[in-house]
């Protein structure tokens, strides 16, 4: 029997729909949407399309197509948000973490929250900062990423969206990485959950340059320079945008794009991908998929982590599966956009940058009563220890054993399907 079910909810403290409207078309352009505590209501578990069905407990949806942005030369702090709920004008929302002390960058300024900042809104000043946490740690440089990166919540903010052209209201989530003389300025969001245990992730994003981009904000209290011109509308090489989920870099199932490769190359992996005793790629691990349409197009990236198997789709189509190497463990979710001129990702040049416009994100997912810490340490970048590798897309090995923690989960979520007598689906699907 064929079931349908377009699902969304609005991040938690947001109670406001008039920001989010409904939308149709195909399934991989369009979100999920039906009204507001729809899925308290109606559904027990939700389910997502593939050879094994998931079952998944929780669900969110975030959407960031109609975001209301302040007016130009208006000081978002001072401006009236009176019919904007999704500003936060008390206070910034960041991670935990203390401020990270810049020892390798000179010639900075400090940036006035008075001061003009155009038409756009950073992520920190809205509600969904509780939800998606934009990072500011740093990491020296060493030998395996020579230029120092640090993370800015400058780097992340909601902007006009310029794909459409008819409406001057759409908006997108913007991350941004830029080149400087001694470090990149790089940008990375973490959802707040830190216990996920099995997933769907779905985020609908494209990869841009900067003559792609409407509007950005001050970085160091300066705008950057506009070099359209001589950068044009091709995305710079040296960067790499991921999607993650993350507890360690042996416990970790990712989506990366190199704007190295070619535009219609998108690679996957469960860590570790890499031996290095014998400095050579793990095959069972990772694998290179091949996009209908280039990344630098909207596209639907979706990661499922199952109990044993962890699969990756693009626009709905299968890319890759993997058994070798899922994650055993309770991760986070996370989204960046960085560069450490290392083998991995290569080198940006002085003053480039390169853009992630992110549509929407929608996540349905169980948690881990058992484990509530947070990850080992913190998201991606030098466990790439090599440059590149040429993957043909393979089939799955054959099953791991599976520990007796796994086998407990496995059962207990079959357990939960079973019971579940109001499903929703994600996607359209039929079984049997």
């Amino acid at each position: 029997m064929m079931k349908t079910l377009l699902l969304s909810l609005l991040p938690p403290l947001l109670a406001a729909t008039a920001f989010f409207p409904f939308v149709s078309g195909d399934r991989s352009t369009a979100s999920p949407k039906l009204p507001f505590d729809y899925h308290r209501c109606q559904c027990d578990c939700y389910v997502v399309s593939g050879p094994e069905p998931g079952y998944f407990e929780n669900y969110a949806f975030w959407d960031f197509r109609r975001i209301p942005l302040p007016d130009r030369k208006v000081n978002v702090e001072q401006s009236d948000n009176s019919s904007n709920p999704l500003l936060l004008t008390k206070r910034r929302v960041h991670n935990s973490e203390s401020e990270p002390q810049d020892t390798n960058s000179t010639n900075r300024t400090t940036m006035d929250d008075d001061e003009d900042d155009s038409s756009t809104l950073l992520l920190s000043h809205t509600a969904f900062a509780y939800d998606w946490k934009p990072q500011k740690w740093h990491r020296h440089s060493n030998s395996v990423g020579p230029v120092p990166l640090l993370n800015s919540p400058e780097n992340v903010f909601f902007a006009r969206n310029p794909l459409d052209e008819d409406d001057p209201e759409s908006t997108h989530l913007v991350l941004r990485a830029t080149r400087f003389s001694d470090h990149t300025a790089t940008a990375e969001i973490e959802h707040y959950l830190r216990n996920v245990f099995h997933c769907s992730l779905r985020v609908r994003m494209r990869v841009m340059s900067m003559a792609s981009v409407a509007q950005q904000p001050k970085l160091y209290g300066h705008y950057l320079p506009n070099n359209t011109t001589t950068q044009g509308s091709t995305v710079p090489s040296g960067a790499c945008a991921g999607i993650f989920i993350y507890r360690s870099s042996t416990c970790e199932s990712d989506i990366e794009i190199l704007t190295s490769d070619p535009h219609t190359v998108v690679r996957y992996a469960n860590q570790p991908d890499y031996d290095p005793v014998t400095d050579t790629a793990i095959p069972e691990a990772g694998s290179i998929g091949i996009l209908s349409e280039p990344w630098t197009n909207p596209t639907t990236h979706r990661v499922d982590w199952l109990h044993d198997i962890s699969r990756w789709y693009a626009n709905d189509e299968l890319q890759a599966s993997k058994r070798y190497g899922v994650p055993s463990l309770p991760s986070i979710m996370a989204i960046n956009l960085w560069s450490n001129g290392g083998n991995w990702t290569g080198d940006l040049s002085v003053g480039q940058s390169v853009y992630v416009g992110i549509e929407w994100i929608e996540f349905a997912y169980n948690t881990s009563l058992r484990f509530r810490n947070a990850p080992d340490d913190i998201v991606p970048v030098e466990r790439h220890m090599r440059g590149p590798v040429a993957r043909s897309a393979s089939e799955p090995e054959s099953d791991d054993d599976v520990e007796a923690l796994e086998e407990a989960d496995r059962l207990s979520e079959r357990k939960r399907g079973r019971q579940c007598r109001r499903p929703c689906y994600l996607d359209d699907v039929e079984y049997s």
